[in-house]
């Protein structure tokens, strides 16, 4: 039997603020889930061991709970349905292992440290079927049985990461789409407005309520509530509290200026929620300009909800929603369509057609004759408009393989050579060993650049990327190459990524592969190629070739095996 004290203690060493839950049942023979003891002190000092022995002992079935926010450093998602688990699984990275428990009704909690600068408190339907817990919430652990005899226990048992960014900026999204709808009573939101709050094309704009940041942060939530339908009077309740509750007090004679500025503005305009509906979605309006709240998706969705255009569009009254639902109807069956399973849910329909004139040879450029370290240009066709990608382990010669394609294909095709890591200095240290010359060299060009690649690519050259990459949302990295991909005419791009260690697929998984031709996998003195593309020779295959190689003054790749294939080697 499970020693319920002893793991109660155990989460107590941890760190947790650790109290005891009562497994009673309601009178529909619901467990009611509440505390034994008052626990309102437990959210700012953690209980002794004396303390919690005794609580054991006079309550030997008592569940475990932990006081989640700062006190324990906990934040947890709750997730009862799939649905809602599924939602919120879209913005946690997949490299990304992060505690779950079971709950006894087949429910999810996700564990996380709290983010203390945010002061998140506790949310209830923040997403269909998603509750959250923070400062002022708790949570029940395993192994705890409820009244029913079921029990908590743990899917994945690993320390809390931080809150993925995603993640993080979909809740406040939530929060502040529902925030005027909770003020106005249409909704009832429990937590606070968390002061970080993403805005149109995914740029952050931080609230705050101390100052200074004070002013726009009035302003801000102040046309969000005129923009949400919600009568004058209650704007101006709304307003002026939190005028009162900043840090200082905005002056009375300041505030008044303020709240006819945006009072004055939402009287002028009645807002063109079907052309902003069309301007979501990338379609032309009649006006042919942004919509008047300055709105629009950075990127246009090929499948979205009914809800991303509420979010999106700071929809929350029932009339504005009833006119969005009646602007996605007459476009239904002409540019859009219904799909999947859930209520809701629609995609784009592509309709274009760029037809290929087989007999029109004008165009064609023909094959790139260009050349690569190890000799890999001798099982592949190099053509126009191609994505390459290298995948490499962190130092396992990603830079220098490229720096040595550069050099081998300078002299025939103008190269722009765009380093994430590299300045002026260490690219000087890295050439002087081998291509001391190179600031000479007309068709050779070096830039410093980390990110929005697709923006400074040039269409007919070679483009190398050393190296491309994201800090979290890795999904991400298949669209970042589709869009560099876009750019290209006559010329291609050589891309590097980064790869976990034991893998073939680049941090972004198996999607990053979609688009390349070519697709390297890199690790310590060995290569592989995953994909490969337009083969110089129909008859052979070189998809699993590897070879092994030694890189000599950081740039010059030796092999000391011959291209095989991978079983073959498997094989010795």
């Amino acid at each position: 039997m499970v020693d319920i004290l002893r793991t109660a203690l155990e989460y107590a060493e941890t760190g947790y603020s650790v109290i005891p839950i009562t497994t009673d049942l309601d009178s529909k023979q619901k467990p009611l889930k509440k505390p034994l003891v008052p626990w309102t002190e437990f959210q700012k000092r953690k209980a002794n061991t004396e303390e919690i022995r005794t609580w054991w002992q006079k309550w030997p079935d008592a569940m475990i709970g932990i006081v989640t926010g700062e006190i324990s450093n906990l934040f947890v998602i709750d997730c009862d349905t799939e649905e809602g688990f599924n939602t919120i699984q879209e913005h946690i990275p997949d490299s990304l292992t992060i505690p779950i428990v079971r709950t006894p009704r087949g429910g999810w909690h996700l564990w996380f440290t709290y983010p203390v600068e945010q002061k998140l408190t506790v949310g209830t339907n923040i997403f269909p079927h998603v509750d959250f817990r923070g400062e002022g919430g708790y949570c029940i652990v395993p192994p705890s049985i409820n009244g029913n005899g079921k029990t908590y226990q743990w899917q994945t048992k690993v320390p809390p990461a931080s809150l993925p960014l995603s993640l993080f900026n979909a809740l406040i999204l939530e929060l502040t789409n529902s925030f005027s709808a909770c003020v106005s009573g249409d909704k009832n939101l429990s937590g606070n407005i968390c002061p970080q709050v993403p805005t149109s094309g995914n740029i952050k704009r931080a609230l705050s309520f101390d100052e200074p940041g004070r002013d726009d942060t009035l302003f801000h939530v102040a046309n969000s509530l005129c923009r949400s339908g919600m009568p004058e009077e209650n704007v101006r309740q709304v307003i002026e509290r939190l005028a009162f509750s900043c840090n200082p007090p905005f002056p009375e004679k300041e505030l008044e200026i303020k709240i006819k500025s945006v009072l004055q503005r939402a009287e002028k305009r009645e807002r063109p929620i079907t052309e902003e509906v069309r301007d979501f979605l990338g379609l032309p309006t009649s006006a042919h300009i942004l919509p008047t709240n300055g709105i629009r998706f950075a990127q246009v969705p090929t499948t979205f909800r009914l809800q991303d255009i509420y979010t999106h569009l700071h929809i929350s009254t029932r009339e504005d929603k009833k006119t969005v639902q009646m602007a996605i109807k007459r476009l239904e069956g002409k540019v859009i369509e219904k799909t999947g399973t859930v209520l809701g849910t629609y995609k784009i329909l592509n309709q274009e057609l760029n037809r290929i004139n087989l007999k029109d040879r004008s165009d064609l450029t023909g094959e790139l004759f260009i050349k690569f370290p190890l000799n890999i240009h001798e099982f592949i066709k190099v053509m126009p408009k191609c994505i390459y990608i290298i995948a490499g382990e962190p130092d396992s010669g990603k830079s220098g393989y490229l720096m040595n394609f550069a050099k081998r294909n300078s002299e025939k095709h103008k190269i722009h050579y765009f380093s994430s890591e590299m300045g002026k200095s260490e690219f000087l240290d890295r050439l002087q060993y081998f291509w001391s010359d190179a600031e000479t060299e007309p068709n050779m060009n070096f830039y410093e650049r980390s990110e929005d690649f697709d923006q400074v690519i040039f269409p007919d050259d070679i483009n190398i990327i050393d190296y491309m990459t994201l800090y979290d949302n890795f999904y991400l990295m298949a669209g970042l190459i589709n869009a560099i991909g876009k750019k290209l005419k006559k010329g291609i791009a050589f891309i590097a990524l980064q790869k976990p260690p034991g893998r073939d697929a680049a941090l972004g998984g198996d999607r990053t592969k979609d688009l390349a031709r070519l697709y390297l996998a890199l690790s310590y003195q060995k290569m592989k190629i995953i994909k490969a593309k337009n083969w110089r020779n129909p008859k052979f295959n070189p998809n699993r070739l590897t070879i092994n190689y030694e890189i000599w003054e950081g740039w010059d790749f030796k092999n000391t095996t011959p291209w095989q294939k991978e079983e073959q080697k498997n094989e010795w």
